[in-house]
């Protein structure tokens, strides 16, 4: 069963709570952001209700791993599985772009690869879009190695290439 909240040095990673809905639809209609993560268009008002709530469920879910990552009580972020396989799980992430190149993502993700180990995953993939090279570096930083998967991936009509990443638990 996974851990209700998950300490690292200067985050935690907790279920997402209604108050966190504003700052998280920040986040979420950063361009920057969505540049790399998919998300999907969020135009309206129910788009953004419903995907703040797809994301929240997801965080309360006993069926799902992800949490909002919190600097000082405040949500700067998202991880979560995207895909298990056996025992190999993929995780996707991101961070407001408030808080780039500052450690927050390498923080966040060593701390669920941690997470992931502990609950018996012998594998943990992430993924990146070709032009995320930060991405690429976080993934590094946490001990992650290139594979040589890629896909073809179409997000908001054009096509990229993701380059993927991974580390397995050894013990």
């Amino acid at each position: 069963m996974k851990t209700d909240i998950l300490y690292a040095k200067r985050l935690q990673l907790k279920e997402i709570e209604d108050k966190d809905k504003d700052d998280m639809l920040s986040i979420l209609t950063d361009p920057k952001v969505y540049k790399s993560y998919m998300i999907p268009d969020l135009l309206t008002i129910e788009a953004k209700d419903n995907f703040f709530n797809r994301i929240k469920n997801a965080t309360l879910s006993n069926d799902r791993i992800a949490y909002g990552i919190y600097l000082n009580n405040k949500i700067i972020g998202f991880i979560n599985e995207v895909e298990r396989i056996n025992d190999s799980i993929e995780v996707g992430y991101f961070i407001s772009s408030l808080y780039w190149n500052q450690g927050y993502a390498s923080e966040a993700l060593s701390t669920m690869i941690k997470e992931f180990f502990r609950l018996g995953f012998k594998e943990v993939k992430a993924g990146h879009f070709d032009f995320n090279i930060a991405s690429a570096k976080v993934m590094i930083k946490c001990g992650m190695i290139k594979t040589e998967e890629e896909d073809i991936i179409e997000y908001r009509e054009k096509k990229y290439k993701c380059i993927y990443y991974s580390i397995k638990n050894i013990k």
